[in-house]
């Protein structure tokens, strides 16, 4: 599944409707806050952007514990959707039509979840191939892991070491090892 897009519409910082195209690779988020002076990048949204992700694929994140602080401060009700290659998933919280529903879009999606698309996060976690604690402690790195990335990219000696201390306790991602061991063979 790559990630190609994601909508959202009154989520955290972020009041309306909006949408955002994925490039594929690494992706590398900055902010620029334009209404407080000298504030540089700090509350400029890129924390609330990299919450769509987690909160879509598992209704939470890692770094927000109550469902309501996803929900912009000037709106009732909020909704992220993430578009992926044959398939979207839309999360709805306190939604006038849809409560705090969870639908998938695309092909054949209707014959495997019925005439509705509501789908389970069991069904959700099947079909990513992990859970919110592994995709948590390995695919999501929040605030605070600037000296690991800069490490890994500065130091690719050290980052292997690192990498090796971790990586092979998680079954689920010995093709990521395979390719990282590759990439940082000296």
């Amino acid at each position: 599944m790559i990630l190609k897009e994601i909508e959202f519409e009154n989520w955290q910082s972020f009041k309306g409707h909006h949408s955002y195209t994925v490039p594929e690779g690494l992706i590398f988020v900055q902010g620029v806050n334009l209404d407080r002076e000298g504030a540089k990048s700090n509350r400029a949204g890129k924390t609330s952007f990299v919450n769509t992700i987690p909160f879509c694929l598992f209704g939470r994140s890692p770094l927000i514990s109550k469902k309501q602080d996803f929900i912009n401060d000037q709106s009732e009700s909020s909704w992220v959707k993430l578009h992926f290659e044959s398939m979207s998933l839309t999360r709805y919280l306190n939604d006038p039509k849809h409560s705090n529903l969870t639908k998938i879009d695309g092909k054949g999606t209707e014959k495997l979840f019925g005439p509705e698309k509501n789908i389970s996060q069991e069904d959700i976690n099947s079909l990513i191939g992990m859970e919110f604690d592994s995709f948590s402690s390995v695919i999501f790195f929040g605030t605070g892991y600037s000296g690991f990335l800069e490490k890994v990219l500065t130091k690719p000696v050290e980052a292997k070491e690192f990498l090796t201390s971790i990586l092979p306790k998680l079954k689920t991602f010995d093709y990521a090892w395979l390719w990282i061991k590759k990439q940082l063979a000296l």
